[in-house]
């Protein structure tokens, strides 16, 4: 490499070492051809040129004394020139087929000549001494040129010794000294501008020899037949160095696949048709070239199967055996023949592949019939014929029976019947005739009273005429023989008859005997003689039927003559045992036999059942026992042995279970009706009834009534029955009721209206026991009331209490008084920000709107001085004072209000509220529920100091992507969001040490509430409830009010903690609580999303202390507060499925665990406890009731622990838990999933967190 180097500064480098004269050296250009035929052109690397001595090359130039000569060499007398090439680029793995070295040669007389010369040296040093070795004598004393002319010589032989030798090529050009003559070899640089082209350049051009590509095909592995027109081709190509290689295919030699990369396998498919197929291909290699010979090979192609027939037992119709014999023919035509055979009984089950052959047996079937045999024909390449199939009935022969005796008696005419002559025959055909093969003797036998001869036929229609007449006073056996004859075959063997005739019997056996009523005990045998039975005390006689074994004996019951196989006159049956003889006399007029029959009547037998009355129930489940008295069970007793009627009658038997004196049966149903409803219990079920015992249940029903609760004129609407979760549709005033200065607001389940509500026309579901509707009275307002008051029910304002609006209306949304959400009342100037306290507009601050890539964000700033002035002006109050920021921006992105931590301080100090009011939605912070001294101190910041702290407060419209994403999951839960959903927060920041510190306030100590406006055009009445969107996709209830105000609609969103709110329209349907008087409170609140799972609801199952810390977290809106992860209790770890329901409801105190340390998750709850947890829910809720006590009313209020009287109170004051009757609170009876849904749905009423 470093030789290579040397030459490319050779001019200079020569300069020091040619000691001759002067030189010069040119480099040829690398040139390829991009034809077919293709020539590599080799740079020279040295074409050294010689100067007179002491002539300058640099100055030099053509003349008389200053001539170039192409190396001159005064010592040789001879112009020497030399040129070099690398061959290290020349293909060995192709054959030179030339060699030329061009050049062009610049000269000033016709008559100049040149001499050249092929070094056999490698290396380039050689030629630093001007002199190489001229070795190889390629052109010598070469005719004159013309002037300017380019000369090409053949150097083919040399190359071909210097590519198999080495890398470098050496031409040494000469021709002897004139000084009128002179030849230059112009190369890339430094020439006349005339001469730089491709043409005037020297080159070693190489041309190579190029072959066509060859090759083979080879179809399948050389396979002589195939089945499959697709086949593998197996190729090899051979492309002489021209890589890579192309191929294509034909299977007609005239039309080819285009061509593809080569490899040695290819998937090719046949041309159509059987018969020689060959294939054909072509290789190509880079240089174009295609293979000249033909390629191909040829395969078999054969796809059809053999053909055949075949035929059973020589074309034969029936067959006696099942063995046959098949012939067959098979031929596969021009197939691959090697030909096998299959057969089949049925068409499925085959043979294994036999080689074929004319005939081949087989055993049809083993039962008789009409028979198929099927047969498959395969040749060698898996080729399947169809199923041939021939048939032949395959039949029996008929057996007649051996040894068949008929009697007769002495003197008698003994009368044959085709049945005499019994036979069998497996294909069950019948016998057409009879054969005499012997006769009797001590007798004749006749046809007709005709003499039968041996081999007499008889046809089996002619055998009743066919008779025997013993010989006179003889009796004995006798036998003869015959053969019988079906439709094709007579039997091989014959038969054998005996014929007994015998003298008077004296057979004195009963064959039966046969009560009217009862069963024999034993069961009855002729040689048994002493039996019993019994029936039932409503049998009051029976009869008896004998059957006699010889129908000639004579039979007397109790010594009055009965017929053989009749009953007996009636037998009385006293209550006790009967006893009844039977006796039975022979033919022979002495010999006689008694049966003894002991008959016992039993003692009468009843049914009583528990319980034995029941209320009706829509979906009624009870189970009833039935005890039976003088009566036992038999056997297993199903539903299907129950029977209903009367009140029962659509009722339906579930369950039945039964000892062997008791039945209990459970039925189910809607049972609706009063009255008598009766169960039956089948007599088949029963040891002793004949007929089915029945036991009455008393079925009464609930009473809904009205009371007029202090009426004084009208009457109340009439009372009606009906069963425990029926549907009742309120009535209204229908009577006229009046009370003077009130107005009638509808009905209550208590007189003072603290129990549920209703209006005329709502529907509810009976409860279980027996309701009085109160008639509700409010007071006729003055002229200037504008309707407002309690007006029986709980409101739905956002001032907290139980006020304001329409409240009890007829279950629809309410009216009611909030912080007005429009725009505020003061318009300020610029970019000033109005503010309200208690309703007095101010402005004291600034509003600043910045749109950032289309987003408008709104900062509203409080002026801490002027404010603090006007806090000077409002008087601490229990009352909530409220302060409104009011931003005057509408369609707003993202708004923050921003407000110094002593602001907060002050206002919590006068119980003075924040809300933030913007277009559609304002945002209320009570007074206290931010912590400024914890979030201080959170900060570092002094007590003192709370000037270096600031609050801000954001509400955030979600972008359309999150809408997107928020609506996706809600619509994946079968929810629907029916308003644009906002993000709410509250930051606390310092950045009194120089660097931004802030803290999130995600949780408060009581409630926050958004009030957002309903969009124009949306019915209220889909909005279900508020959500709270978690980052994990989920949704979860917070409480919610619909109310109205001033025409318009808003919801009121309410929750302890900060997050993405929004609103859902969800409507669920609880199957278990179809006509349950729980229905409409479970069903509202399971569409709230506070019941999971309601298609598991029990609205009647006990409801355990786990699944009630789920219940009331979710309807609070505490079901994802941030908890620690750290539990309280020792049952109920991070990892149990309820661990976070029990953490909040415990972190917030509405329920505890025992003094063990454990929760007990799986524990029931009594009443009692309900109403503590339910109180300090109250008190979470910031709920009390101003009602009077009324728990001293109840009888049982005794029974209560001390540690849940006050408690209880509470609640029952409240209306959230009433008693389980008017007298009786049960504090220590059950709560079941019913009772607890609806005391949740009251107190959420009751506390305005929902509407009713």
């Amino acid at each position: 490499m470093h030789k290579k180097i040397f030459r490319v500064a050779l001019c200079i480098l020569l300069l020091l070492l040619i000691t001759a004269g002067h030189s010069n050296s040119f480099a040829s250009e690398l040139i390829i051809d991009v034809e077919r035929d293709k020539f590599v052109e080799l740079d020279n690397y040295g074409l050294f040129l010689s100067y007179p001595d002491g002539v300058d090359p640099d100055t030099a130039s053509p003349g008389p004394n200053n001539k170039i000569f192409v190396g001159y060499d005064p010592s040789f007398g001879m112009d020497i020139g030399v040129i070099g090439f690398d061959l290290s680029d020349i293909n060995r793995n192709k054959t030179i087929k030339s060699a030329k070295l061009r050049f062009f040669v610049i000269n000033n007389q016709p008559h100049s000549f040149i001499t050249i010369y092929g070094s056999l040296v490698d290396g380039w040093a050689e030629y630093d001494t001007i002199i190489p070795n001229q070795d190889f004598l390629i052109v010598e004393g070469d005719t004159a040129y013309s002037i300017n002319h380019q000369v090409q010589y053949d150097v083919t032989n040399y190359i071909n010794m210097k590519a198999s030798a080495g890398n470098q090529a050496t031409f040494v050009i000469s021709g002897p000294q004139s000084e009128f003559g002179y030849i230059t070899f112009p190369d890339r640089s430094n020439i006349d501008p005339r001469y730089q082209n491709q043409f005037h350049k020297t080159h070693l051009i190489i041309e190579y020899e190029l072959a066509p590509p060859t090759g083979t095909v080879s179809i399948n592995e050389g396979a002589t037949y195939t089945k499959n027109s697709s086949v593998i081709l197996a190729l090899s190509a051979n492309a002489s160095g021209a890589e890579p290689i192309e191929m294509r295919f034909s299977n007609d030699n005239l039309n080819w696949s285009n061509w593809e990369s080569y490899s040695t396998s290819k998937t090719w498919t046949l041309s159509t048709g059987d018969g020689e197929k060959n294939v054909y291909v072509q290789y190509k290699n880079n240089e174009d070239i295609l293979s000249v010979d033909e390629i191909s090979d040829s395969i078999i192609l054969d796809t059809t199967a053999p053909v055949g027939t075949i035929e059973i037992n020589a074309g034969d119709t029936e067959t006696t055996s099942a063995n046959v014999t098949l012939s067959i023919t098979a031929d596969d035509g021009t197939g691959v023949g090697n030909i096998s055979m299959q057969f089949s009984n049925n068409g499925t089950d085959w043979s294994q592949w036999k080689p074929v052959d004319d005939t081949y047996h087989w055993s049809v079937s083993d039962s008789y019939g009409m028979k198929t045999v099927y047969m498959r024909l395969k040749d060698a390449l898996g080729n399947t014929s169809e199923a041939y199939s021939n048939t032949i009935r395959y039949k029996s022969i008929p057996v007649p029976h051996q040894n068949n005796t008929i009697s007769g008696n002495i003197n008698e005419l003994l009368v044959f019947q085709a049945e005499d002559f019994l036979y069998d025959n497996g294909d069950g055909s019948p016998i057409q005739k009879i054969r005499i093969t012997s006769l009797p003797v001590n007798g004749q036998l006749l046809l007709n009273n005709n003499s039968i001869t041996v081999d007499q036929e008889i046809l089996v229609e002619d055998i009743p005429l066919l008779t025997f007449l013993p010989e006179d006073h003889w009796s004995g056996i006798t036998t003869f023989e015959w053969k019988c004859k079906d439709a094709s075959n007579y039997s091989i063997i014959s038969g054998e008859i005996t014929i007994s005739i015998a003298a008077l019997p004296n057979n004195t056996n009963l064959s039966d005997l046969a009560l009217s009523s009862g069963t024999l005990d034993p069961a009855f045998q002729s040689n048994t003689t002493s039996y019993t039975a019994s029936v039932s005390n409503a049998v009051t006689s029976i009869t008896v039927t004998p059957t006699a074994e010889d129908h000639l004996a004579t039979i007397a019951v109790n010594g009055t003559p009965v017929t053989s196989g009749s009953a007996s006159g009636a037998i009385a049956l006293p209550v006790g045992t009967t006893t009844i003889q039977v006796v039975v006399t022979a033919q022979d007029g002495f010999t006689t036999k008694t049966y003894i029959l002991e008959v016992l009547r039993r003692q009468p037998t009843s049914v009583t059942v528990s319980p034995a009355s029941v209320t009706g129930h829509m979906d009624f489940t009870q189970t009833f026992t039935l005890s039976l008295e003088h009566e036992t069970v038999t056997g297993a007793v199903y539903a299907s042995d129950i029977n209903l009627s009367g009140a029962f009658n659509d009722l339906t038997v579930d369950q039945v279970n039964h000892t062997s004196d008791t039945v209990t049966a459970t039925l189910t149903g809607q049972l609706d009706q009063a009255g008598v409803g009766k169960i039956w219990i089948h007599e088949n079920r029963l040891s002793n009834s004949t007929l089915p015992l029945n036991a009455e249940v008393i079925v009464t029903l609930l009473t809904i009534s009205y009371d007029a609760n202090g009426a004084t004129s009208g009457t109340v609407p009439e009372s009606r029955s009906c069963a425990t979760g029926a549907s009742i549709t309120v009535s209204d005033n229908t009577g006229n009721l009046h009370k003077a200065s009130h107005r009638f607001a509808g009905w209550n389940t208590q007189a003072n209206g603290q129990g549920i509500h209703y209006t005329a026309g709502e529907v509810f579901y009976m409860g279980p026991s027996h309701l009085t509707l109160y008639a509700q009275w409010t007071a006729t307002p003055s002229d200037t009331d504008n309707g407002g008051g309690s007006g029986g029910g709980s409101g739905g304002g956002s001032g907290g209490g139980s006020g304001g609006g329409s409240g009890g209306g007829s279950g629809g949304r309410s009216s009611s008084t909030t912080t007005d959400p429009a725009q505020p009342a003061v318009s300020p100037a610029d970019d000033s920000m109005a503010l309200r306290i208690n309703g007095e507009a101010y402005v004291a601050g600034t509003e600043r709107l910045t749109t950032v890539q289309g987003e408008q964000l709104v900062q509203l700033t409080v002026d801490t001085e002027k404010f603090l002035q006007l806090l000077d002006q409002v008087q601490e109050s229990d009352k909530n004072n409220v302060l409104e920021l009011l931003s005057a921006t509408p369609n707003t992105t993202r708004l923050t209000a921003l407000l110094p931590g002593e602001m907060l301080q002050k206002m919590a100090e006068l119980n003075l509220d924040l809300a933030i009011v913007t277009e559609n939605l304002t945002y209320t912070i009570p007074a206290k529920a931010i912590n400024v001294a914890d979030a201080a101190s959170a900060l570092g910041i002094d007590a003192d100091s709370l000037e270096d702290m600031e609050i801000e407060v954001q509400i955030t419209f979600l972008s359309k992507e999150k809408v997107k994403e928020m609506k996706k999951k809600a619509e994946e839960n079968g929810y629907e969001i029916v308003f644009p959903p906002a993000s709410f927060s509250v930051v606390a920041t310092s950045t009194v040490t120089g660097e931004k510190k802030e803290i999130t306030i995600t949780q408060f100590d009581r409630y926050v509430s958004r009030t957002i406006s309903l969009p124009s055009g949306l019915n209220p009445e889909t909005v279900t409830t508020g959500v709270v969107y978690h980052p994990d996709g989920s949704f979860s209830h917070v409480p919610t009010t619909i109310f109205e105000k001033d025409g318009k609609w808003y919801a009121q969103l309410r929750s302890l903690s900060n997050s993405t709110y929004a609103a859902i329209h969800h409507t669920v349907t609880v199957p278990s609580v179809k006509h349950h008087w729980s229905k409409a409170h479970v069903e509202d609140l399971a569409a709230r999303l506070i019941i999971p799972s309601p298609e598991t609801f029990m609205p009647d199952e006990l409801i355990t202390r786990g699944d009630f810390a789920v219940y009331v977290t979710k309807a609070l809106g505490l079901s994802h507060s941030d908890m620690s992860e750290i539990g309280g209790f020792m049952d109920v770890d991070h990892t149990h499925p309820l661990f976070k329901a029990i953490t909040i409801a415990s972190h917030h105190g509405i329920i505890s665990g025992y003094p063990d340390g454990r929760f007990r998750p799986e524990a029931s709850i009594t009443r009692q406890e309900a109403m503590v947890m339910f109180a300090k829910a109250m008190h979470l809720a910031d709920y009390q009731c101003a009602t009077p006590s009324r728990i001293a009313a109840y009888t049982d209020v005794h029974t209560m622990a001390d540690w849940a009287y006050a408690y209880a109170d509470e609640t029952t004051r409240a209306g959230i838990f009433t008693g389980r009757t008017p007298d009786t609170l049960d504090p220590l009876g059950t709560f079941t999933y019913a009772e607890a849904a609806t005391a949740l749905r009251n107190l959420l009423i009751q506390a305005n967190l929902i509407e009713r």
